[in-house]
């Protein structure tokens, strides 16, 4: 891995024509074992597919098979050994998602992502080859400086990875009290630690990097080259771009951004269905993509409207035939711009939506004065069970806070269903944290955003209950009432009853001393009335189309993007 300018670029460039066309019989079966012969190879293909092949020996097996592939002048015994070796990686690959899996339970068990700044995980079921290549994969996806270190008598061998703006191997060199040994350079080291003391050196090396790294360092940036249209993708283009390649450290190939986009079709690909192909479109435009590790958005693709693509242009060829495809580097929702929620000084959001267990999480913060966002009046009721009654208090979604009471903590239980709720919850702390973990269910919708249906049944009720005469009932006699007919909670009602009075169906007088309210049932119409005739049935719909982006945008969106698009410091 060297920087691809210079003379570098010039070597690397015809190197990749000699080994097109090579008649060495090892690298030959190498590249016909890899199913690359007859393609135009790129750095892509050797960084991969070649490569790999040949490092697996020295991960897993032994090492001197690879050097007598590379050397023999035997055809067959070149085929024999490129086999053999394609077998030892596919070997390779199974330990390697074996450990990922294994090392992101550890990660929902053990990683505090507003504690830690580097992951460090260990274990004794590991393979030491193959840690390094798994620690990649984790900064990849966590965006956090890495160290695994498989155990073995006692005695750990590690391999870390690191990110930009944290020097691995300094840090290594500040904590080398708790190592036997290291050895690296600022974004890969190796290690080797005693069992007894893995414990200090992971507090030793997070509070090295909790005075390096910010918020801000722990989010990837992607270097944006040009904002283009689908129209504007072709073959031309990318044969134009074709003529700066080979591609690597030091000339990446130029990453493209395509806003507003719909996704026709989608699907998660690859033997482990952790890639992500999609049909792009806009306007008449359509193109295919695939991203590469990144199956996990298919959730996000399936409940947006309108995205955003950063992407690379490459020719896919396939059964004889060339075309443009989009090589995704990242998907997020696409922004609607909005009024910024106004909040305290210092503000800060904790970032808790990996974590596991979030009563345990809510645990830690027994004592404070603390407010939770929460769906239902049910899952709040849930909830002072588990906690033991423990007087905290709670804000159900479509709510509204009207004493003016500042809280330590504010807990996102679940995903904001809208922007209207954030409004009332950002001004009452100083720290909010991002607990939800998973999309609204289905059925949320139904209730929080009333149709017809909803709002006629509440109206059926009132009927029944009101008859033709003024009558007065207790706020809790009232909406207890509506719950036990159809289940649904004070807010709904509230903005059920808002519909019907503007609608002029209802009259009705709140008094809020009393907390009593005062109903009368105005004439009934003849004819089915527009509930876009209300303001407060507009607010709602408008809400209702956007919620699915909301929702996405907060579990999707990194924590220093949310912070930066959302929120400003304010008295």
């Amino acid at each position: 891995v060297v920087p691809l300018v210079g003379e570098n670029r010039s070597l690397v460039k015809t190197g990749l024509k000699l080994i097109e066309t090579t008649w060495r019989p090892g690298l030959r079966s190498l590249i016909e074992e890899a199913g690359l012969w007859g393609q135009e190879i790129n750095t892509t293909h050797v960084g991969y597919m070649l490569a790999p092949r040949i490092n697996a020996a020295g991960r897993i097996g032994n090492p001197l098979m690879a050097l007598e592939l590379l050397l023999t002048e035997d055809s067959s015994k070149a085929a024999s050994i490129a086999k053999l070796l394609n077998d030892e990686n596919v070997k390779r690959q199974e330990i390697e998602l074996e450990i990922l899996q294994d090392a992101e339970e550890l990660i929902k068990e053990q990683v505090n992502f507003d504690r830690d700044r580097v992951i460090v995980l260990a274990s004794e079921k590991w393979h030491s080859g193959v840690i390094g290549i798994v620690a990649s994969k984790i900064v990849e996806k966590y965006y956090r400086p890495t160290i695994l270190v498989a155990i073995e008598d006692n005695v750990g061998k590690g391999s870390g990875r690191s990110i930009s703006g944290f020097d691995l191997h300094q840090a290594l060199t500040l904590s080398n009290q708790h190592l036997e040994r290291y050895g690296g350079h600022q974004q890969a080291a190796g290690l080797s630690i005693l069992k007894e003391n893995i414990d200090e050196f992971r507090e030793k090396i997070n509070e090295i990097a909790a005075g390096i790294l910010s918020d801000e360092d722990l989010s990837p940036l992607i270097k944006i080259d040009s904002e283009i249209s689908l129209q504007e993708i072709s073959m031309n283009l990318v044969n134009e771009l074709e003529l700066l390649a080979p591609f690597g450290v030091g000339n990446p190939r130029p990453t493209m951004e395509c806003t507003n986009i719909n996704i026709t079709s989608w699907s998660k690909v690859g033997k482990e269905q952790n890639h992500l192909k999609i049909t792009a479109s806009q306007a008449d435009a359509f193109r295919e993509g695939i991203g590469f590790n990144l199956g996990q958005y298919d959730k996000l693709v399936a409940a947006t409207e309108s995205l955003s693509l950063a992407f690379g242009i490459e020719k896919n060829s396939w059964q004889g035939k060339e075309e443009v495809q989009l090589i995704l580097k990242d998907i997020k929702p696409y922004y609607f711009p909005e009024t910024k929620l106004t909040t305290l000084q210092e503000f800060a959001l904790q970032d808790a939506r990996e974590i596991k267990d979030r009563i345990a999480y809510l645990q830690k913060f027994v004592g404070a004065n603390n407010l939770i966002y929460v769906y239902s009046h049910e899952e709040k009721q849930e909830l002072q069970k588990r906690h033991n009654g423990n007087g905290w208090d709670y804000f159900v979604a479509n709510g509204q806070i009207t004493e003016n009471k500042i809280y330590d903590h504010v807990f996102l239980y679940q995903t904001p269903l809208h922007l209207e709720d954030l409004k009332y919850l950002a001004p009452v702390s100083k720290k909010l944290h991002l607990l939800y973990s998973d999309l609204p269910e289905e059925h949320v919708a139904k209730t929080k955003f009333p149709d017809r249906e909803l709002i006629g049944g509440v109206y059926k009720i009132l009927k029944g209950m009101v008859g033709n005469n003024k009558k007065s009932f207790a706020a809790r006699e009232l909406f207890a009432a509506i719950y036990y007919k159809i289940r649904i909670g004070p807010e709904e009602s509230m903005i059920i009853l808002d519909i019907l009075t503007e609608l002029k169906l209802v009259a009705i007088t709140k008094y809020p001393e009393t907390n009593m309210y005062q109903l009368s049932l105005l004439q009934e119409p003849e004819e089915k009335l527009d509930l876009y005739n209300s303001q407060t049935y507009n607010k709602i719909m408008s809400q209702m189309g956007r919620y699915i982006y909301w929702a996405c945008f907060w579990l999707f969106t990194s924590k220093a993007e949310l912070q930066k698009k959302l929120f400003f410091s304010g008295e």
